[in-house]
């Protein structure tokens, strides 16, 4: 099992959206997909169901209860463990060793986990690095996100500096050119791999519909994912 994370100290980057898409597409290639929302704001969950659930990431991370009696499956190929807004109050006092352990013995059930991050530097996002193969840090393109990204990449190396990172400009439009150069000349990305996702009006329709990506006329999107995601996938696949 690959474990790909979304992650960015800013709030507004587009992180559940990116994880959500991501994990569609992959379900779509015949991968059993593991969503772990980490974030108390809830945002990817509230994509899977409308109701609070009565098992969550909070359960396994202050009850120890363990994290295979918090997943539910949405589809086929699509499974998910719901977050809480009470994670709030534990995300500094998560063990560091006990998600990666946990992970780790769920492994062989799925081909991918994909893990939306809260927007925060915790002990829970520190965690969930740790655990990671590839992070994913989306980004609008702005001096102003530049900056937050810089502090991300900062934090993420003194974590785990072997990881594989993936920045995606999230967002962005053809009169962006100049900005994108910021980022594609700045030392500090030097080896990560930058990626584009264009700003397309259809997503939010997309996710609130719930939609399938085989649709012809979501080709696009689709497209616009793969070339997102591939380049870091296929170093680790």
């Amino acid at each position: 099992m690959k474990v790909l994370n979304f992650y960015n100290v800013k709030g507004g980057a587009g992180k559940s959206s990116l994880s959500y898409l991501t994990g569609l597409y992959l379900a779509g290639t015949n991968s059993k997909v593991l969503f772990l929302d980490l974030d108390p704001q809830c945002s990817l969950t509230s994509i899977f169901s409308n109701e609070m659930k009565d098992r969550t990431i909070y359960n396994f991370l202050a009850d120890s209860f363990p994290l295979e009696e918090m997943i539910f499956q949405h589809s086929e190929n699509i499974f998910y463990i719901p977050s809480s807004i009470n994670v709030f109050k534990i995300q500094d006092k998560v063990l560091q060793n006990k998600l990666q352990k946990a992970i780790k013995k769920i492994s062989s059930e799925f081909d991918y986990l994909i893990i939306d991050n809260s927007p925060n530097f915790s002990a829970l996002s520190i965690a969930s690095i740790q655990a990671t193969d590839i992070l994913f840090i989306p980004s609008q393109v702005s001096s102003f996100d530049f900056d937050s990204l810089v502090f991300t990449l900062q934090e993420v190396n003194e974590i785990k500096e072997d990881i594989k990172i993936n920045v995606i400009l999230n967002r962005v439009t053809k009169n962006e050119t100049r900005e994108e150069t910021l980022f594609s000349n700045s030392k500090l990305l030097k080896d990560c791999i930058i990626t584009r996702f264009q700003n397309q009006n259809s997503i939010r329709k997309f996710i609130s519909n719930k939609d399938s990506l085989d649709k012809p006329k979501y080709a696009k999107l689709s497209e616009s994912i793969h070339e997102a995601l591939f380049p870091a996938l296929f170093e680790v696949i």
